[in-house]
């Protein structure tokens, strides 16, 4: 009976790893486009402040993003 639970844990600790690292790298890409988006306005009309918090945002998912490598298994 204990194998069962040290299993099934695993495999629901291993689901929430795969959907946590799946989110951030949904955000990244989110915050990515919206980030070219913007560079890509006229000078003009650019937000600088929305372009340094996009970039900040940026930096920060991918700092999480590197956070998962540890996860990938390897033979």
């Amino acid at each position: 009976m204990c194998s069962l639970f040290a299993v099934y844990s695993a495999m629901k600790l291993m689901t929430a790893l795969v959907d946590v690292a799946l989110n951030v790298s949904v955000t990244l890409d989110h915050v990515q486009r919206q980030y070219d988006s913007e560079r890509s306005k006229a000078k003009g009309k650019q937000a600088s402040d929305r372009l340094e918090n996009l970039l900040e945002k940026r930096k920060e998912v991918f700092g999480h993003k590197v956070d998962f490598h540890w996860c990938h298994c390897k033979d």
